[in-house]
């Protein structure tokens, strides 16, 4: 294997989501890896939900970020797979992350990940 073969072969494994969890282990661990200011942010996004229920949070994702209720239910389903915690900003955020990678469309990739980027700066 030639090296822009080996190149590739790493940036597909480094970008893959399911290698990223494994390499950041699970929410709480994640946590601990950030320093002060960046953990508050990340723990409030962690605690902090959208909703108490999948259509509650749906609703809310539909209305603050202009996604469409198929994307909103999707993103959800993804989070829900992924996540401990799918109804938390940082969980929709992360199924919104994972349906822009899933989306063929660089506009629309480009369009769910400002989303999710705006639903993470509304944490207070």
């Amino acid at each position: 294997m030639v090296w822009a073969d080996k190149q590739s072969a790493l940036i597909r494994d480094v970008a893959s989501p399911v290698r990223w969890t494994a390499l950041l282990g699970s929410e709480s661990d994640l946590a601990a890896k950030f320093e002060a200011p960046d953990r508050a942010l990340l723990l409030r996004a962690i605690s902090q939900e959208l909703g108490s229920t999948r259509d509650a949070v749906m609703e809310t994702a539909v209305r603050r970020l202009d996604i469409s209720q198929k994307q909103a239910a999707e993103a959800y389903t993804l989070a829900e797979e992924h996540e401990s915690t799918p109804r938390s900003v940082w969980g929709y955020v992360q199924g919104l992350t994972r349906l822009s990678q899933r989306t063929p469309w660089q506009d629309g990739r480009y369009a769910l990940d400002r989303a999710a980027s705006r639903l993470l700066t509304t944490v207070q």
